[in-house]
């Protein structure tokens, strides 16, 4: 990397992010005012796109009765992206799932969810059953306007969060060398390609040590799991934020955490989000047929998936 690398880390969507740059041809004051120029358009991006705040663009969507809303063209794109997902995963990465979400307890942001023992007593995850169709969601070209059944109730999730590191990404692709990391979605590169940069997974609980170490020159590295965002209940079961839209309820599949390696984080977040769904001979096929990555299953056994 070149001698003037900078690094900034932020708290946003309710996650961390963190951006590095470095160009040999710029000033360190000019690399650290563009990582700081990024953060801030994710923060607004985060306000736009957040389910846990009534002025959110996104809530106002969600809370108004026509069918045909407009919204503004940052919202209507990450549907569309969301929308995207939905497509190529068969369905099982859904973003028309918000109100199964509510449902199942994930009613509020993680950090007011997650009490001060880890857990939220006051939580009652209800499975908000199966759907036999995926409701008929389109977004306008110019990304202005969405039709959707009234009461459908959209959340964008990881998705929402591969798309911001993309969006970083390209912000950022003048300098020599980047690198993108937020909440683990991970996008890579600049103009140079002999500086490789190695990506480290680590496993699911917190503060957990590294499972596996990625090498990519240019791209992205995306991991779910359903070991972190998860509370407790009353009744004593364990609820998380990833649902199988088969079932309606908090997914089960035998897999506890997936990361894949994709040319963008967008679609990285969504192979990592279907191989988890898939289970884990379907989930590593799908991995190994793309660009490889790894899968913890529910007995905390690593496999690393090679291309």
């Amino acid at each position: 990397m070149s001698d003037v690398w900078e690094s900034l880390t932020v708290p946003t969507m309710g996650t961390r992010l963190t951006l590095v740059g470095g160009a040999q041809d710029r000033p360190r004051a000019g690399v650290a005012a563009r990582l700081r120029a990024v953060a801030d358009e994710l923060d607004l991006l985060a306000a736009r796109w957040t389910r846990f705040d009534p002025a959110s663009d996104l809530e106002r969507l969600n809370d108004d009765p026509r069918d045909t809303v407009p919204v503004h063209p940052l919202l209507g794109r990450a549907i569309a992206a969301a929308l995207w997902c939905r497509e190529r995963s068969g369905g099982l990465v859904d973003p028309t799932l918000g109100a199964q979400l509510v449902a199942a307890g994930y009613d509020r942001s993680f950090a007011q969810l997650h009490a001060a023992d880890g857990r939220d007593a006051t939580t009652s995850p209800r499975a908000g059953g199966p759907r036999p169709d995926r409701p008929h969601v389109t977004v306008t070209a110019d990304h202005r306007a969405v039709t959707r059944p009234p009461g459908v109730r959209i959340d964008l999730g990881g998705t929402a969060k591969g798309l911001a590191a993309d969006l970083a990404a390209r912000r950022l692709r003048d300098l020599d060398r980047y690198a993108v990391d937020l909440g683990g979605d991970v996008r890579v590169g600049g103009t140079r390609r002999d500086l490789p940069q190695q990506v480290l997974v680590a496993g699911p609980e917190p503060d957990a040590p590294a499972i596996a170490r990625l090498t990519i020159d240019r791209g992205a590295v995306a991991t779910s799991t359903i070991v972190r965002r998860a509370w407790r209940a009353a009744d004593g079961t364990v609820a998380h934020h990833l649902l199988d839209p088969r079932s309606g309820a908090p997914a089960d599949t035998g897999v506890v955490q997936a990361t894949a390696q994709a040319r963008t984080a967008l679609e990285a977040e969504l192979l990592a989000k279907q191989a988890l769904l898939e289970g884990p001979i379907a989930g590593a096929a799908l991995l190994r047929a793309r660009r490889g990555g790894v899968l913890v299953l529910s007995d905390r056994t690593v496999l690393e998936i090679p291309a």
